[in-house]
């Protein structure tokens, strides 16, 4: 993504990508704002039950540069970051798991965007290493 680009992304299947090929540079490489380039997972299909037809995965491998600055909102995903990738921004998913040594760091400019809907904690775990 070069400057001045904003990038919104609607996927309803699924995602396994380099962090290579997810470059945000934008305004620059160094500071990248996670708020321009967003993904928006849709939920998977129903069947008459009500189950999901399929599981949709997210996957994200470091890969060379390991800066991944975005932002995700897929509630009915399981998203795995794999590596050891700089991760800016925000992800709000059904599940998430993460190997590696994956350093994570709010984006502060996405406190201006958007409005927050019906989102609540189911639960969380605190690493304070």
């Amino acid at each position: 993504m070069n400057p001045n680009v904003h990038l919104e992304i609607y996927f309803e299947g699924n995602i396994d990508v380099k962090a290579t090929n997810l470059k945000n540079a934008n305004p620059n490489t160094t500071n990248p704002l996670a708020s321009n380039l967003q993904f928006y997972g849709i939920s998977p299909p129903r069947d008459a039950n009500g189950i999901p037809k399929f599981s949709q995965t997210v996957s994200l491998d470091s890969g060379t540069p390991s800066t991944l600055a975005m932002t995700f909102y897929a509630p009915g995903a399981d998203i795995t970051i794999k590596g050891n990738p700089d991760f800016i921004g925000t992800m709000v998913c059904k599940s998430f798991y993460a190997n590696g040594n994956v350093s994570w760091h709010y984006d502060r400019a996405l406190n201006t965007v958007g409005e927050v809907l019906d989102y609540r904690i189911a639960s969380y775990v605190e690493d304070t290493r």
